[in-house]
């Protein structure tokens, strides 16, 4: 049996080529059924709960992977996260919002006062009033 590899989505590669790579995979594994939620009505409960179970696992190790690799670039991104002049603020917490995001998504917990001082420092140098307002007053 051929073995099919699907790199893992980390929001920086293409998802519309990553998500139909991952539905040829599911499909080769007997799975994209259970994702589209239209199992055979012949297979019993306890075997479509395996299907679902299956399905979760299969997703969850391709694209939800907390290695230390995986762990260490998401931070990498929140450290490093800096925004650009002329920039909205809206895209810019997007931005932030979605890397917390990922982080949660592999067990790593940002406190909310790191999260406030990390978005503070991301902010441009036309921001300066407002950050020294914000932490200081």
């Amino acid at each position: 049996m051929p073995k099919f590899e699907v790199e893992k989505f980390d929001g920086t590669n293409d998802f519309s080529i990553w998500r139909i790579k991952m539905r040829a995979l599911l499909t080769h594994q007997g799975l994209l059924a259970a994702l589209e939620g239209k199992l055979p009505e012949d297979l019993s409960e306890a075997e479509q709960e395996d299907k679902n179970k299956r399905l979760w696992s299969a997703l969850v190790s391709r694209c939800m992977t907390k290695s230390l690799t995986s762990r260490l670039y998401l931070k990498q991104r929140l450290y490093t996260l800096r925004m650009k002049e002329g920039m909205s603020i809206k895209d810019h917490l997007y931005y932030f919002k979605k890397v917390i995001s990922d982080l949660k998504n592999v067990s790593i917990k940002v406190e909310d006062e790191d999260q406030a001082l990390i978005l503070l420092c991301s902010l441009p140098l036309s921001f300066e009033h407002f950050i020294d307002t914000t932490l200081y007053v």
